[in-house]
């Protein structure tokens, strides 16, 4: 898959001429992980490579090197570091092994996890942490998501990253120290205390066995103090069936001293009858002189049968195919076929149809298919992904798991319909598709902005170079109406994907709209608006009023500006627009001639107190009423008359906006400066 933004790796890369990346598998604020090949013994590895930042970093160097001691542990259910190295550009990077199969956080969240399955995880992490607990160390953060179930199988589980393990030898150095470290779900509440020996893993063990079982992680509060409380507790085990219930109880209990004493104690537990280890979790039993005879005869058979035929497949469990790809080409994929036949067309297609490179497809023979139409189901499952941008998909015998990003809802939820379909061929079927470009440009949503907007420009708050996934994109401005932001809020839908929106938006009405499309752009701001209270002289920041209160609005000008003529209008909601300056009674506007000046600013009353209007009748006064609603007060300033003597006291926003329109398209009377403010009731 084509490298993203943010990638320290991407495929095709090779470490220390032997790692071949050829998949991101996820990252986080420290680091990244990559799946890679080994290319001189052709096995998986994953590599932990960290951030420049933490790769120089010498605490984290230290961590990396403690992480790196695990190697000393040889055990199936612990992963196997192998090796710590730097690139020639100073990353870090550990490479331990990698393992195939979910995590059993994500097998908890698709399937669900039974009784008699948890007991056998239990019993394979125990074995596990009784490897690790020998060597003198502690996890301290195991959880579902850090257990991954090799191939699929709880009996395969697999202790995995020990980024914050603590060594507790005598003399030994823990790089996160005695503070706490874990996570608070699963954490042991001696945890919190900044203490942590094997029954603190312990307690992980049943938290995590518990969570499994619900299907998802214990519920915490959000302060500190109430986390520390509830730790106190016992754990809630309502409702989950004997053995497994009694197992978890012990194994989380709030007191360490009650928990058993070692991982090999709660081994002897699941030994026990009471854990049904005599029945189905017992070692295997010595077969009888019987069955050993008829596997004797049966292995004779067969190998008679071979040396007839020919060899055959080994017979894969689970079976599956892995595959990854987007509408850029590249990706990887890797599963079983049941013939050559089948072989050579799941390849081609991989080729041809999901475009995914010949050097990265690996597809090996072998028995155990789950259906004698395997192979057809299994093209209907890659089939879907043609729609999506990117796209993961895993069939794991009979689960079918496909994630991905759309372009857009209309290509979400074709590849949907057709994942869904494909599925009813006998497959559980689990989805996540985003929607969306991997990468948003600014510029194509301000196109968007632009062909929407009818009441003034709409703006982008503080937008980022490119919106990533998950990004807010916020809009601020004026819209004519509340179908408008309807409208806007549809089509910003259909380009930003699954982004967040956020519209600011002030909804106006079509005359106040009609006359801001056509105030000018990058004009001079020069002159502004203050409003204020007729009955108490004091200013009104808000520019809202309520029903009965004198509104008196000025308009300012610097006093630097001596030449020119003001134009002051004053447009309401029902499409009238009132002139207040110039006006019959007051038809002086040049500017040298109005006002007062003071403290370097002009300053020209256009809506007067109610008390000024009585002494002179020439005055303009407003009191605000129930119908007042929005009104918007503009205020034009021109080198030249804009129009010929003087406009009637009021007229429709239609007359006003064409004599408007008509002069400015000559530069002598154009509008050099203007200012609009709006004036609200409640």
């Amino acid at each position: 898959m084509a490298r993203r933004a943010g990638d320290i790796f991407q495929p095709g890369h090779v470490l220390s001429h032997t790692y071949e990346i050829e998949v991101k598998l996820g990252g986080g604020g420290v680091g990244q992980v990559y799946r890679a090949r080994n290319l001189v013994s052709d096995s998986l590895v994953a590599i932990k490579v960290l951030n420049e930042e933490f790769s120089r970093n010498a605490d984290y160097m230290e961590l990396i090197k403690r992480e790196e001691r695990i190697r000393e542990i040889s055990h199936d259910a612990v992963v196997h570091y192998y090796v710590v190295s730097r690139t020639e550009d100073g990353l870090i990077y550990l490479v331990v092994e990698y393992v195939e199969g979910p995590s059993l956080d994500l097998w908890m969240q698709r399937r669900g996890v039974k009784p008699e399955d948890l007991l056998l995880i239990a019993r394979r992490i125990a074995e596990g942490l009784s490897a690790i607990h020998a060597r003198g160390l502690v996890h301290r953060d195991l959880s579902p998501d850090n257990v991954i179930l090799r191939n699929g199988r709880p009996d395969q589980a697999v202790i995995i990253d020990f980024g914050i393990v603590k060594d507790t030898r005598r003399g030994a150095q823990t790089v996160i120290g005695g503070d706490f470290a874990g996570k608070y779900e699963y954490a042991a509440p001696e945890q919190f205390e900044g203490n942590a020996d094997a029954r603190s893993d312990l307690y992980a063990l049943g938290a995590t066995l518990l969570a499994a079982y619900r299907g998802e992680a214990p519920r915490m509060p959000a302060a500190p103090g109430q986390i520390i409380r509830q730790k106190a507790k016992p754990i809630d085990t309502d409702g989950v069936p004997q053995p497994l219930r009694g197992l978890i109880d012990r194994l989380a209990d709030p007191d360490p001293s009650r928990r058993p004493e070692s991982a090999d104690a709660v081994l002897e537990w699941l030994e026990a009858p009471q854990a049904g280890g005599g029945r189905r979790l017992g070692r295997v039993a010595v077969p009888t002189l019987l069955a050993a005879a008829a596997a004797v005869a049966a292995f004779a058979l067969w190998d008679r049968l071979e040396r007839w035929v020919g060899p055959t497949a080994p017979v894969a469990s689970p079976y599956l195919l892995v595959a990854e790809g987007g509408a850029d080409g590249g990706g990887a994929a890797h599963g079983h076929a049941p013939d050559e036949a089948a072989q050579r067309r799941l390849a081609a297609y991989l080729l041809e149809e999901a475009r995914v490179p010949e050097d990265a497809i690996r597809i090996e023979l072998a028995g155990g298919a789950p259906s004698e139409t395997w192979t057809d189901e299994v093209i209907a499952l890659l089939d879907a992904t043609a729609p999506l941008e990117e796209w993961r998909l895993e069939v794991v015998d009979r689960t079918a798991t496909l994630n991905g990003l759309a372009a857009d809802p209309v290509s979400r939820d074709r590849a949907a319909e057709a994942f869904r379909a494909a599925a009813e061929a006998g497959y559980e079927p689990t989805m996540t598709l985003e929607v969306g470009p991997r990468a948003l440009d600014p510029e194509v949503v301000r196109a968007a902005l632009d062909q929407i907007g009818n009441c003034g420009p709409l703006q982008l708050v503080s937008p980022p170079a490119s919106y990533p996934p998950g990004a807010e994109i916020a809009v601020a401005g004026t819209v004519a109406g509340t179908e408008d932001r309807a409208a806007l809020e549809a089509r910003l839908g259909e380009i930003a994907g699954d982004r967040p929106l956020r519209l600011d938006l002030k909804v106006l009405n079509q005359a106040v709209c009609r006359i801001s499309d056509l105030l000018p752009e990058n004009v001079r701001g020069d002159i502004s608006f203050w409003f204020g209270d007729g009955d108490t002289g004091e200013a009104n920041f808000s520019g809202v009023y309520e029903v009965g209160s004198n509104p008196v609005v000025d308009v300012l000008i610097p006093a630097s500006i001596e030449d020119g003529f003001l134009y002051v209008v004053a447009v309401d909601v029902d499409g009238e627009v009132f002139h207040l300056l110039p006006r019959l009674g007051h038809p002086e506007n040049r500017i040298s001639e109005i006002g007062e000046v003071a403290q370097g600013v002009r300053r020209i009353r256009v809506a007067h107190p109610r008390a000024e209007r009585e002494a002179d009748p020439n005055k303009i006064a407003f009191e605000v009423n129930e119908d007042f609603g929005q009104t918007m007060f503009v205020a034009l300033l021109s080198p030249r008359p804009l129009f010929e003597g003087l406009r009637p006291g009021g007229e429709s926003v239609e007359g006003f906006a064409l004599a408007l329109s008509e002069n400015q398209s000559s530069p002598e009377t154009a509008v050099q400066s203007f200012a609009s403010r709006l004036l609200e009731t409640r």
